[in-house]
């Protein structure tokens, strides 16, 4: 696992911006691993899920990764956050496909896409990327159902870490659910240099202009939001 001393940026003339990694050490066996999350948040869900009768299925055509694109832009849109353009993702998926190094992960019910989930091979670890979910169904729990497949694929997988991604320690909610997974939590530091361009980027968060951005970003047409993502992060470092 890849280790660096954080000390050695912490002086004049470099900024930090703080996020939080949420890993799960994939040892022993699957029945050990889930005895290690939460039982009602997480085991019982998993239970229900199952009792709900989603079924799982790896995507691997266009089609498959448009239906997740979707998801993911409604996701975006409800949180006021641009989304990311489809070119890009798809890029993603033709590049470490035949490597088997990206995996799509569908969840559905009644033959309906309902939930869908990115996931990033590389080395020691398998990682989620990019997650979409249809909220009319959460019911249903495809969260947890997601995640857990992806559990399972990535022990199979035989590596040694799965990663629930990036997180801000802002984001309450986030934080305690991939906590509920038996996760221990690292810091995620993001260095800037020179010094100037971590506050610029804190001054921007809480600017008049970025606000009104996620205000559009909620209230823009589905249709519009790539669009205005694919503006916007031309702009957004």
């Amino acid at each position: 696992m890849f280790k660096f001393d954080a000390g050695r940026f912490d002086h004049e003339g470099i900024n930090q911006d703080l996020f939080k990694a949420h890993l799960l050490t994939l040892a022993g066996s699957m029945e050990d691993l889930k005895m290690t999350f939460h039982k009602t948040c997480v085991r019982k869900n998993i239970g229900r899920a199952n009792r709900n009768r989603l079924k799982l299925r790896v995507g691997d055509t266009e089609e498959d990764w448009i239906a997740l694109y979707r998801l993911y832009v409604a996701n975006r849109k409800r949180l006021g956050l641009p989304s990311h353009p489809y070119a890009f993702i798809r890029n993603i998926w033709q590049t470490f496909r035949e490597e088997e190094r990206v995996r799509l992960l569908l969840a559905e019910w009644e033959e309906k896409v309902i939930g869908a989930l990115v996931l990033f091979k590389y080395k020691d670890r398998v990682s989620a990327e990019y997650l979409g979910t249809d909220q009319k169904y959460m019911g249903l729990y495809t969260n947890v159902f997601l995640f857990w497949e992806a559990i399972k694929w990535a022990f199979e997988s035989k590596v040694d870490y799965f990663d629930f991604g990036r997180t801000s320690p802002k984001n309450h909610g986030l934080m305690e659910f991939k906590g509920h997974w038996g996760t221990r939590v690292i810091d995620l530091p993001i260095y800037y240099f020179p010094e100037e361009a971590g506050r610029h980027k804190s001054d921007r968060d809480h600017s008049l202009p970025y606000k009104a951005i996620r205000s559009l970003c909620k209230v823009s047409p589905e249709s519009t939001h790539p669009l205005m993502g694919r503006l916007i992060y031309k702009h957004l470092g």
